[in-house]
């Protein structure tokens, strides 16, 4: 009887990691260890039967060799602008990195002809605020976004926050982003109302400070606004009470009203702690070491959502439960007015005025609870909260 024969064992070679290193234009093949994926030729090659072998044959092919040469020719995002056009295309990049103000294009254009007046690219410089945002979202971002394939937009979320306190004042149905605007625009125009406005503050025992203007550009600018307020709202009051136009209709007795309006001092009081949490989370975002930050996010976003509703709900009820399960709009389960987060001065305003804000205390405090509803809704709703890969980043 014949002895039947071995069959020989077939071996398969599998893709290593280590001749990515070797060759940069190869990565890992959705098809499998078997292959080899060509970024230069976007293709697929198999490497079973001779490993590198097949990868260097790969390599020599003229299919390969004639991508090669088109990839290398490709110019960078700004690799073909020259002169004038590379001068406002890198300019209209710095501004949206460095999170400044398209209007900021304008003051530079003006600017940079007296600069530089020797230079003619300088001369034939017009990148204005209209030039620098249409160059950036309708060049360079779809540029950015062929290079960058694999970059999960997940939004800026010093954006998103600043659209969850926008919500959160409009829930308040208070005429505070008005008041700041006006008390703004009253002293920016007038050398001689600052003078008058000085003389006040050294009465009231204050530091002299400019006032500051709210910006939308600048996120939660709200809170330093407001607080740059009360730090001076005794001499701000006593200024716009004694103006000439006091009895008048018009901005200066509106002003005057709400100054001597301790309701109107009780939101300001509880915005200046209320927001805190939010300017917090944009400050450590907008850091040196915002990498760590970005690692974080999912974590710091959660954190930030569940101090939110720690300040209107029962911390039974958001402690160590998940954020799709804390029904947080349902008044039942919510905290009693007595117990809502005021913060410490306008608490003790609220005490201390009891008998002429008796008749208003329910309104107010149903603005504050809408307010914190408002702003961990938008939160909830905007914030990344179900992304996988934030979800399972770590440092």
């Amino acid at each position: 009887m014949a002895t039947p024969t071995k069959k020989k064992k077939k071996y398969v070679c599998k893709f290593q990691d280590g001749w990515k290193k070797e060759f940069q234009f190869i990565q890992d093949s959705s098809k499998g260890k078997g292959y080899a994926a060509c970024t230069f030729c976007s293709s697929d090659f198999s490497i079973e039967h001779g490993g590198r072998t097949d990868v260097v044959a790969h390599e020599r092919s003229e299919k390969h060799k004639s991508a090669a040469t088109t990839q290398r020719s490709q110019p960078s995002i700004m690799g073909h602008l020259e002169g004038v056009t590379y001068a406002e295309a890198k300019m209209a990049m710095l501004i949206a990195a460095s999170n400044v103000p398209a209007s900021f294009a304008e003051v530079f254009n003006k600017s940079v002809k007296d600069m530089f007046p020797d230079s003619e690219i300088a001369r034939q410089y017009a990148n204005g605020t209209t030039e620098a945002t249409q160059t950036v979202k309708g060049a360079i971002a779809p540029e950015l976004d062929k290079e960058a394939m694999e970059v999960i937009d997940t939004g800026c979320v010093c954006h998103l926050v600043q659209l969850a306190a926008g919500c959160g004042i409009q829930a308040l149905r208070q005429p505070i982003e008005d008041i700041l605007s006006s008390i703004y625009a009253h002293f920016d125009i007038s050398a001689k109302r600052c003078e008058i406005s000085n003389e006040f503050v050294e009465f009231a025992d204050s530091e002299t400070l400019k006032t500051l203007r709210d910006c939308a550009t600048r996120w939660l600018s709200l809170l330093t606004c407001i607080n740059r307020v009360l730090s001076q709202w005794d001499a701000l009051h006593a200024h716009f009470a004694s103006h000439e136009d006091a009895e008048e209709p018009g901005q200066v007795n509106m002003l005057a009203e709400h100054l001597t309006s301790k309701k109107t001092k009780f939101f300001f009081l509880f915005l200046s702690q209320a927001l805190k949490p939010l300017a917090d989370f944009n400050v450590m975002f907008q850091a040196e070491g915002v990498l760590v930050g970005v690692v974080r996010a999912h974590q710091e976003m959660t954190r930030l959502v569940k101090r939110f509703m720690g300040r209107f709900l029962p911390s039974v009820l958001v402690a160590d439960v998940p954020l799709k399960d804390i029904e947080f709009k349902d008044a039942s389960l919510q905290l009693a007015d007595g117990e809502l987060f005021l913060g410490g001065a306008a608490q003790n305003l609220l005490e201390d005025n009891m008998d002429e804000l008796s008749s208003s205390v329910p309104t107010m405090i149903k603005a504050v609870r809408d307010f914190f509803v408002a702003v961990t809704t938008k939160m909830m709703t905007a914030f990344p909260l179900d992304n996988i890969v934030l979800q399972n980043l770590t440092v």
